[in-house]
């Protein structure tokens, strides 16, 4: 079984939080703690596109 990549897990966690037809108010620190990553990675990962 293939594990999801960092991009991936973040379009699942926007999607759980309804950010695709509602406004999102997180913080990278937020995101880091659900990927289980650093801040910094998360912050990476927020500015480059999300193309899966």
């Amino acid at each position: 079984m293939q594990l999801l990549s960092f991009k991936e897990r973040v379009l699942i966690f926007l999607a759980e939080k309804n950010a695709f037809t509602n406004s999102l108010k997180m913080t990278t620190p937020m995101l880091s703690k659900y990927l289980g990553t650093s801040q910094q990675s998360a912050s990476r990962l927020l500015i480059e596109p999300l193309i899966v």
